[in-house]
């Protein structure tokens, strides 16, 4: 069903400029919606692995540019 609406939604493309609206197509959003739901609920599982250390990054850059910093 996915396949059949993203070939009426290529046709429709085909045929209307580039700044014209088309309908939104319901197989198309539904797909939408559920693939978000799915990769936000991958993504709430995975371990946080953020490093609030902006030491090693901050050098790094300054370096770069030139630039001392006391």
């Amino acid at each position: 069903m996915l396949k059949e609406a993203i070939d009426v939604l290529v046709e429709k493309k085909k045929v209307t400029t580039e700044g014209e609206q088309n309908p939104q197509i319901p197989a198309i959003q539904a797909f939408i919606q559920e693939e978000l739901q799915r990769q936000k609920a991958i993504s709430d599982a995975l371990p946080d692995d953020r490093n609030n250390n902006w030491t090693m990054i901050n050098n790094c850059f300054t370096d770069m540019i030139g630039v001392t910093v006391r």
